[in-house]
């Protein structure tokens, strides 16, 4: 299940590969608000808690795919959420993907594709981005490490970048198991009691969602032989997420 992530997080670097257009090339000065920062918001208010598991949300009665799908729409319909992943791609390089979303207005956080770390403010159509060294040379930006640019949704640029902040293309990728789906017992995940949805397709892996309240996913675990591909967390549900353009910024070309 962690691998199913893994096909958004790549659109990074396809990015990386060079098809954007140098941010050094024609690109403006502009001025934006405050810096941008993320509220870090409180433990999932909507989670479900530490209460007695007789208050449950009724999956342990559905079958493994309608369970996946109440737990995909609950995550889709969420306000707010912090999702965090750590994995590693084919080639064996290390996936880092730490992003806070807000339903219908945007997205902040970074990307790490094994190529670069990326870091994203999208707020409505437009996408401000920076990058460390590496990616900003790709970029055809050397120097300009820590320089924010801005585009829209609209260019080839932001289009790729935005399917990183895209919460719906998010849950595409990560609720589609590769085999059927065996609801079972959960364990604790961060105090909250869960159920667990366990793949037993090729990828395999275990989807811990909360027992109580909005049936949210909290925790992904590969299979225990495969450990090593990584985790996904989720949390923050509800929690401010704050969505500020940066101070300054230079505007993409065609933007």
């Amino acid at each position: 299940m962690v691998r199913r992530i893994l096909p958004v997080v790549a659109a990074a670097s396809l990015l990386l590969a060079g098809c954007a257009s140098s941010p050094s090339s024609g690109s403006t000065a502009s001025g934006g608000a405050s810096s941008s920062s993320a509220a870090s918001g409180g433990a999932s208010s909507a989670s479900g808690s530490s209460s007695s598991p007789a208050s449950g949300n009724g999956l342990r009665n559905l079958s493994g795919t309608d369970a996946l799908g109440k737990v995909k729409a609950a995550f889709s319909a969420a306000p707010t959420v912090h999702v965090v992943l750590n994995a590693k791609s084919d080639q064996g390089q290390a996936v880092g993907y730490d992003v806070r979303y807000a339903k219908g207005k945007g997205a902040i956080g970074s990307v790490n594709a094994g190529t670069g770390q990326i870091k994203l403010i999208a707020i409505g159509s437009d996408v401000y981005f920076t990058g460390d060294a590496k990616v900003l040379a790709a970029f055809g930006a050397a120097g300009a490490a820590g320089t924010w640019f801005k585009t829209s949704n609209a260019s080839p640029v932001g289009k790729a970048l935005a399917q990183l902040t895209d919460v719906n293309k998010l849950a595409d990728q990560m609720f589609k198991p590769s085999g059927a789906i065996e609801v079972g017992d959960g364990k604790d995940v961060d105090g909250h009691h869960t159920v667990g949805l366990t793949d037993k397709g090729p990828e395999g892996g275990t989807l811990y969602v909360a027992a109580e309240g909005e049936p949210y996913p909290l925790l992904i675990e590969p299979p225990a032989a495969k450990k090593d591909q990584g985790d996904a967390k989720f949390s923050d549900y509800g929690a401010p997420v704050d969505l500020t353009a940066p101070a300054a910024f230079r505007t993409l070309p065609g933007s």
